[in-house]
């Protein structure tokens, strides 16, 4: 017997390979709606680049997190999750079982396994982070992240100046580097995938 009542079927690639028709043929067959987890198909002001599901496809299989959304109420992977995890328990809970499919995989992993419990952002942090990066260009934000997390810098993640701010705001707020709050995540689900 099964240790999961329900079941979530997962059909995840990147753009434009196919992923919507089959999970549209899968959820046909089986009589399930779809949810998805993109972070783009969820804004209704985007069409382009997105291989969004379009009228005919949307009118076959109900949808859920699809053009449901404003980009001026951006959507992150914690929004997700809480919205995944109702959506899903109330989905299972009437069908028994569901489609999910995206190209996503933050978002997947932040409904399947949670998010790992780093520090929010500090606004103050943040702000003067960003203007002495302005003022002071990559150099001056490796060399600073360098010295306050060794750890971080040794990574290999250090091109990447969103993230290297990210972590830079996190070691002044903490004193801890932001690999410390990493790994932690571990949801446990009543579902099989």
């Amino acid at each position: 017997m099964n240790q999961h009542p329900y079941r979530i079927i997962v059909i995840a690639g990147p753009t434009a390979v196919g992923k919507t028709d089959v999970a549209i043929a899968v959820a046909e067959h089986l009589q399930v709606p779809i949810l998805s987890f993109d972070s783009r198909q969820c804004y209704r002001e985007l069409s382009i680049g997105v291989a969004r599901p379009q009228g005919r496809q949307l009118q076959q299989v109900p949808h859920y997190f699809i053009a449901d959304h404003s980009i001026h109420d951006p959507v992150s992977a914690a929004y997700f999750e809480q919205y995944a995890t109702q959506k899903v328990a109330e989905l299972t809970a009437r069908y028994g079982q569901l489609v999910m499919v995206g190209g996503t995989g933050l978002y997947w992993k932040a409904f399947w396994q949670g998010l790992d419990a780093i520090p929010a952002a500090d606004p103050a942090i943040r702000t003067e982070i960003i203007l002495q990066y302005r003022q002071n260009g990559m150099e001056w934000l490796q060399a600073t992240l360098t010295e306050l997390d060794p750890l971080y810098a040794a990574s290999g993640e250090m091109l990447n100046p969103q993230r290297m701010m990210r972590a830079l705001e996190v070691v002044r707020a903490t004193q801890k580097s932001i690999l410390s709050f990493q790994g932690g995540a571990d949801k446990a689900q009543p579902y099989e995938a």
